[in-house]
């Protein structure tokens, strides 16, 4: 088992070994023993392979859609005359930088009560009717009467009853809604394109050709040297895989012309898409998994409905004995193959393709 990460030039043996007495300790076919298991190469199988990059950085498009979904608090109802109206905080929650962006005639429904509202008075606008602004009263806008302040918004239930009171709730954009033939007034919103880039990282590895591998070939005919550039592409590869997990993007210019370049990994780029469970204090760990992969895991996803995911083996074990009841047998060429297949699991409209990793 190589556990000794140190370069070690020259002789490894006392100059009064005798190289002709040399012997291996252990079987070459059983002397390497790795904790590793799958290695991410296997994300090949699942996701395409592009062309290489033509220079130091990787160019990356990134899009933040427009969320519907904001919540509401701190809010006023208007009073005698004004029971229809009602004014909201809005905190922007799910908008890119927490923009709370509403204009008159937006339509907002509000979970807590059921209730959907149209947006009257913004710190920007008021809704016309023909030249006019409706103009409500100062205590129900907190500013004057056609303006509001800061992230508060006016609305009045589109139906002719009060606001139903409420102290904070989830609201729904509905969008905005005109009247017939009425002119185009609404403002529109400029969706931000952002170019990223990931830098292209450089990594080395060296191998040593001692006297003794030269000793060995001589007298035993064994190629230890190939051994140790065996061991060395292996520790190389794992050294490109770990940094593509957990490494994080930066470049450092301490060399004038050869700068050093860290590319940025998976875990900082997918932190929504990932977690971690104490197997100790999960009792359902199927609903555990579903909620999982509902409610935050792949939430943001490109790739539609069909997703990769790497996990541990105790995860896999956890996740295999969930559905110890839905064993069955499998064609695999033409012979049968107990168990369950778990390199792909569909659930909630998704396929999901799971691949071990011991770096989980």
């Amino acid at each position: 088992m190589a556990d000794q990460n140190i370069i070690r030039p020259g002789v490894r043996t006392s100059i009064t070994a005798d190289p002709n007495t040399l012997k291996e300790d252990i079987d070459e076919k059983v002397r390497k023993l790795s904790p590793e298991a799958t290695p991410m190469l296997n994300l090949l199988e699942h996701i395409a392979k592009g062309k290489k990059p033509h220079s130091h950085k990787v160019t990356v498009l990134e899009y933040d859609e427009f969320d519907h979904f904001d919540f509401a608090g701190g809010n006023a109802f208007g009073l005698a005359g004004e029971e229809r109206f009602a004014r909201l905080t809005m905190t922007g929650q799910g908008r890119l930088g927490n923009r709370p962006i509403y204009h008159p005639q937006d339509k907002l429904h509000v979970v807590a009560t059921g209730q959907t509202l149209e947006v009257t008075h913004t710190a920007d606008a008021a809704v016309r009717y023909g030249a006019q602004e409706y103009a409500v009263s100062a205590a129900l806008t907190g500013n004057t009467t056609t303006r509001t302040s800061g992230r508060d918004i006016v609305v009045r239930n589109i139906e002719a009853y009060p606001v139903q009171p409420f102290t904070s709730s989830d609201v729904i954009f509905l969008g905005r809604t005109i009247y017939e033939s009425q002119n185009i007034e609404a403002q529109p919103h400029h969706r931000d394109l952002i170019y990223d880039c990931n830098f292209v990282e450089h990594k080395e590895r060296v191998v040593v050709f001692s006297e003794d591998a030269k000793n060995l070939i001589e007298t035993t005919g064994k190629v230890d040297f190939n051994f140790q550039q065996q061991e060395t592409i292996t520790e190389f590869k794992r050294d490109v895989e770990y940094s593509a997990f957990f490494s994080e993007r930066s470049q450092n210019f301490d060399v004038a012309g050869r700068p050093t370049r860290h590319m940025r990994g998976l875990i900082p780029s997918i932190r929504t898409n990932v977690t971690s469970y104490s197997p100790d204090s999960v009792t359902d760990f199927e609903r555990m998994f579903s909620s999982w992969l509902l409610e935050q895991g792949f939430r943001y996803n490109p790739n539609g409905t069909r997703k990769v995911a790497w996990a541990g083996a105790k995860f896999l074990h956890e996740f295999s004995l969930a559905f110890r009841d839905a064993r069955n047998i499998t064609m695999d060429k033409g012979n049968y193959m107990p168990g369950l297949n778990v390199t792909t699991y569909n659930i909630l409209g998704m396929e999901l393709a799971i691949s071990r990793n011991e770096v989980f």
